[in-house]
C-alpha cells in the first residue's frame, strides 16, 4: 500500500510526523485497516486508516502535547525565636517562598511554602537545652513545566543540588535576608532569628 497523509507520503511505507505512531504493516491489502495514534509524550483518540486501490487513506488523530512537570519537594526544619508569630507572618511565607526560588533559580511563583510548628519532645530537648520547645517546619513544593521528560530530570536535579549544596548557615542567612526584605514591601520591620536544624530534598518527573 502506498502511504499518504497531510504531511508526507512514501511508497511501501507510511511516514508521519513526530506526534503520531502507528501498526500499519508495509503489505497490507485492499480492505485492510490499521490504527494511527498519539505518539509518547502527546494525547488523542486514535483513528483509523484502510488501504484501498493501493492507497493508504484516513484522517489523523489530533495530538495535543502532554505537559511534562519537574516538582521538587523539600522541607526544613528551624529553630525561630517567635515561632507562633512566624508561621502565621505573611511576609515569613513570601521570604521562605523568595530565597527557595532564589537558590533555585526558579520563578518565585514555582515555589508554594507552608509553615507550621512543631514541638520538640521532652528526650530531645533535654539533649538539646538551647533549643525552644517550639520548631517551625518549612515544607516546600516546586513544580515548573518543561518542554520534555528529560529536561525536567535535568532542571530538577539542578534544583536538587542548588538546595542541598547550600549549607545550612547559609540557608538560614538568605531566609532572613529575604524574609526582611518581604517584610519592609508591606511597610513591616518584623525579622526574625533563624537557625537550620534539618533539611531534605527529593524530586520527580510527571506527565500531565
Amino acid at each position: 500500500a502506498v502511504g499518504s497523509n497531510s504531511k508526507s507520503s512514501a511508497s511501501g511505507k507510511l511516514r508521519l510526523s513526530r506526534e503520531f505512531d502507528h501498526n500499519c504493516s508495509d503489505d497490507l491489502r485492499a480492505s485492510d485497516t490499521c490504527q494511527i495514534f498519539c505518539a509518547h509524550g502527546w494525547k488523542g483518540q486514535a483513528e483509523n486508516y484502510a488501504c484501498w486501490a493501493g492507497n493508504l487513506s484516513g484522517s489523523l488523530p489530533n495530538c495535543t502535547v502532554i505537559p511534562v512537570f519537574v516538582k521538587v519537594v523539600g522541607s526544613a526544619k528551624l529553630q525561630v525565636d517567635k515561632p507562633e508569630e512566624f508561621v502565621k507572618d505573611p511576609a515569613a511565607k513570601k521570604g521562605v517562598e523568595k530565597h527557595i526560588a532564589k537558590t533555585s533559580d526558579v520563578d518565585e511563583a514555582s515555589v508554594n511554602a507552608t509553615l507550621s510548628v512543631v514541638s520538640v519532645d521532652s528526650g530531645r530537648r533535654l539533649n538539646m537545652r538551647r533549643l525552644a520547645e517550639s520548631q517551625v517546619l518549612v515544607d516546600y513544593v516546586i513544580e515548573q513545566q518543561v518542554a520534555s521528560a528529560s529536561e525536567a530530570a535535568t532542571l530538577g536535579s539542578g534544583i536538587t543540588s542548588a538546595l542541598v549544596d547550600q549549607s545550612d548557615d547559609d540557608f538560614s542567612t538568605g531566609l532572613m535576608e529575604t524574609i526582611l526584605e518581604a517584610a519592609l514591601e508591606s511597610n513591616s520591620t518584623t525579622s526574625y532569628t533563624i537557625a537550620v536544624l534539618e533539611r531534605e530534598t527529593t524530586q520527580q518527573v510527571m506527565l500531565g
